[in-house]
């Protein structure tokens, strides 16, 4: 009888393995359903997507050692990166050797703040179908401090017909609200 040959394990191959859960940020730490869970390689060119399933858990499989950068977006949350010492944070890589398993991740994210007004004309007249943007102070590369734009899953940004706007999903913080030009 021939025996099976036998497979050695390569550098690269994919045998790992990452899960874990992604909760509220409250003291309950509830299970967040259907957010959105990303992975991406920083050595390796992988970039994943997957969705919580109704108790929060997520895995991804298959996966080649290296070290990876996992996050979590569901609308109404601030985008969270795993090991982020703050809301919008860089986070920490997760290393994953050789058929490692990795299911010890929690991702919490912390519910979005909301900000509503009404954009009027001099004469008091709403202004409708004008994309509203929430700018918040931040520091270049060359240590400048600078306006920039917060991306948020702002689906109300846009005034409606009596000029009311809402963007949410904002990080905590200090915020100035702006519209582009208005002839």
């Amino acid at each position: 009888g021939q025996q099976p040959a036998r497979e050695a394990r390569r550098p690269g191959v994919a045998t790992g393995s990452v899960s874990g859960i992604v909760v509220t940020d409250d003291p309950e730490g509830k299970p967040l359903r259907r957010a959105r869970v990303f992975l991406n390689g920083t050595e390796v060119e992988i970039a994943r997507t997957t969705i919580s399933d109704d108790a929060g858990r997520f895995t991804f499989a298959e996966l080649p050692s290296g070290r990876y950068t996992i996050g979590a977006a569901k609308e109404g949350y601030v985008t969270t990166n795993f090991g982020a010492g703050r809301p919008g944070g860089a986070g920490s890589p997760v290393v994953l050797r050789d058929g490692g398993a990795r299911g010890d991740i929690t991702l919490r994210l912390l519910r979005g703040a909301v900000i509503t007004g009404t954009l009027l004309d001099p004469d008091g007249q709403p202004i409708p179908g004008v994309s509203m943007r929430a700018l918040r102070y931040g520091y270049t590369v060359n240590g400048e401090r600078r306006l920039t734009a917060v991306t948020t899953t702002m689906a109300g940004h846009i005034t409606d017909d009596r000029g009311a706007y809402r963007i949410y999903g904002l990080p905590p913080g200090d915020y100035t609200i702006a519209a582009p030009a208005i002839p």
